[in-house]
């Protein structure tokens, strides 16, 4: 029977410019590494088809950017990261700075992470004036390219101004007018930052991979895939320790990965099979 909750939902937070992530390691299921693979314990000793799905809120990487002042944008959240003014000839003083530097435009934000196997969030866009982060879903198999997808998670709304055609928004020297002939800016934090979001992968291992975002399916790719296993490396769950500029800035309410190459029914939480389940995490219970 469903479980049935009432209050705040909560979540594991990981704020911006944060360092943290969930370690799943492959010596607490399995003796050594040299355990024959058809032996192996947990998601190490799965070959088949597979999904993974994940509920978050994901955070602003950009902050709110600008020129020509002497702003720091939004100093007090841990949603939103700060950002000097670009001309700023002591940016290198700040903090922010210093984490970020140019990585904020090209970002990972890594939900899963194995040797074989990486779901994340990539941020897309080209300058942090006036513009929040945007991300599109990734998915990496073994050293197959990327399957991604366009950008699906995006801070504006037609309610608040348009683009462009230098992907900035109104208030920043832009083209588009409203009818009254007065420039829209976009909030100073972007609107998916207080959003749940249900995103998830298939891979089915003739090679297909789907991606879905709120159980629908915004991409499809078919790669190569070579006897298709986890390894004996651990698996993480919030950045790719080995890597720079991979932390996930956000929150994570839930996180599964199961048998069933096809995504969950809900599209605001998980319900996997049990039987199907590899791990599944919900947080702040």
């Amino acid at each position: 029977m469903p479980g049935v909750f009432v209050g705040e939902t909560k979540s594991l937070v990981f704020p911006v410019m944060c360092d943290g992530y969930l370690q799943l390691k492959y010596l607490e299921k399995n003796e050594n590494t040299s355990v024959d693979l058809a032996l192996r314990e947990g998601v190490w000793g799965h070959t088949d088809s597979f999904s993974i799905e994940a509920v978050i809120t994901p955070y602003d990487v950009n902050g709110y950017g600008s020129s020509g002042s002497t702003s720091i944008g939004v100093g007090d959240s841990e949603k939103t990261p700060p950002s000097v003014n670009s001309d700023n000839s002591s940016k290198t003083d700040y903090m922010s700075e210093d984490y970020f530097s140019t990585t904020r435009l090209d970002r990972k934000l890594m939900i899963f992470h194995n040797a074989n196997f990486q779901f994340y969030l990539e941020n897309t866009t080209t300058t942090n004036v006036n513009q929040p982060a945007e991300y599109r879903l990734g998915v990496k198999v073994q050293s197959q390219s990327p399957v991604v997808s366009d950008s699906i998670i995006r801070s504006h709304n037609t309610l608040y101004g348009y683009y462009d055609s230098e992907g900035k928004y109104d208030g920043i020297s832009t083209s588009e007018t409203l009818v009254s002939g007065s420039y829209v800016s976009q909030p100073k934090e972007a609107l998916y930052i207080e959003s749940i979001i249900k995103v998830g992968c298939t891979f089915h291992i003739n090679g297909t991979v789907q991606l879905f975002i709120n159980g629908d399916l915004i991409k499809e790719g078919l790669i190569t895939v070579a006897d298709f296993n986890f390894g004996t490396t651990d698996c993480y769950i919030g950045q790719d320790p080995d890597t720079a500029n991979t932390q996930f800035m956000g929150e994570l309410h839930e996180i599964s990965m199961y048998k069933s190459p096809k995504p969950t029914i809900s599209s605001t939480t998980l319900s996997p099979g049990y039987n199907d389940i590899l791990f599944y995490y919900r947080f702040g219970e």
